[in-house]
């Protein structure tokens, strides 16, 4: 899916129609969720998660243990 009026060249979505990933002006962010929907971003191997910034894509191992969610790049 394209959304050429708002720079999107491609948009997916994953099983729960929930965005997966964007591509915008040339950049791709990712996006995954955790069982209650909240959603966290990973771009250029930078995590946010709410205002937390995690840069080289590295949780802290607490965060890691609470969503059971891996992370790859």
């Amino acid at each position: 899916m394209k959304d050429l009026n708002k720079k999107i060249a491609n948009i997916s979505y994953n099983s729960l129609h929930l965005p997966q990933q964007l591509t915008i002006n040339g950049v791709t962010h990712k996006y995954t969720y955790v069982a209650d929907e909240r959603n966290t971003i990973i771009q250029n191997e930078t995590i946010y998660i709410y205002n937390n910034r995690f840069p080289n894509a590295s949780l802290p191992a607490e965060i890691s243990r609470r969503t059971s969610v891996y992370y790859s790049h």
